[in-house]
């Protein structure tokens, strides 16, 4: 349970940083 818990943790942050980086993408479209 904790491991399963602790890798869904991991793939949660993984998808938050990504849509952190695409409104980043969004916000600043030269930079890409």
């Amino acid at each position: 349970y904790i491991k399963y818990g602790f890798t869904k943790n991991i793939e949660l942050n993984l998808l938050f940083i990504s849509q952190e980086k695409i409104s980043d993408l969004r916000k600043t479209p030269g930079r890409f």
